[in-house]
């Protein structure tokens, strides 16, 4: 169960994951895989999600440099708002 969990919540970053890195290339530490092969490979599920989510942290911090605080206030404000914290 755990296992299937973890192989959802990798698939579910994926969109997030993607468009992180596309904007930041340098801190894949691999070749990006098609969402296809990504969805279909069941093999290191938690280690994938654990990069995964590292490079999505790496991603956010190296863009937040790029943003006036201001529009990261706005961000914070409406991810508060969402109940995403």
């Amino acid at each position: 169960m755990a296992r299937g969990r973890a192989h959802w919540q990798l698939v579910s970053l994926y969109p997030l994951w993607r468009t992180l890195t596309d904007a930041v290339p340098d801190i894949r530490l691999n070749t990006p895989p098609t969402r296809l092969a990504d969805t279909t490979d069941p093999r290191s599920t938690h280690d994938r999600l654990y990069w995964r989510t590292i490079e999505i942290r790496d991603a956010i911090l190296t863009l937040a440099d790029h943003a006036p605080p201001e529009l990261r206030g706005h961000a914070y404000d409406h991810a508060t708002g969402c109940g995403s914290f």
